[in-house]
């Protein structure tokens, strides 16, 4: 790996540090300092659609990276994808029967998907891995 190489993701990293930590502040401000009950529900639940939006893009890039370790390693990382895909498409539901429909989403459609995100997780834990790691140099 080359010294740019390890720059720019060091930055990518920076960057999503960075972008976490302003989430997680903002996400205790808003529950701080807003007094009205339906804006706040209103910005938290777009906030965790979003965080989960991210963790997913996430997820699809380390599956994309990891193709240089193998097939077995990309499949792994893919099927953690649609696992938090699963649980986005939750939070999305419960994010319109909440603030749209204005309706208790509990029971509801989303908790479908929520409970289908952990079997698709525990596949792509539990898929056999078998990569090529090449030996770290010294």
């Amino acid at each position: 790996m080359t010294d740019y190489q390890s720059r720019k993701e060091i930055v990518s990293f920076r960057s999503a540090l960075i972008l976490a930590v302003c989430i997680t502040i903002g996400s205790i401000a808003i529950s701080v300092l807003l007094s009205s009950g339906e804006l706040r529900t209103t910005i938290n639940d777009a906030t965790s659609v979003f965080v989960d939006l991210l963790a997913a893009l996430g997820l699809l890039y380390a599956a994309q990276r990891s193709t240089i370790y193998g097939r077995n390693v990309r499949l792994a990382w893919t099927v953690l994808f649609l696992g938090e895909l699963t649980h986005t498409i939750g939070d999305i539901i419960w994010l319109i029967m909440e603030v749209g429909l204005h309706q208790t989403p509990f029971p509801s459609l989303a908790d479908g998907w929520f409970l289908a995100q952990y079997p698709i997780f525990a596949i792509g834990i539990l898929l056999p891995v078998k990569a090529d790691v090449p030996p770290i140099p010294s």
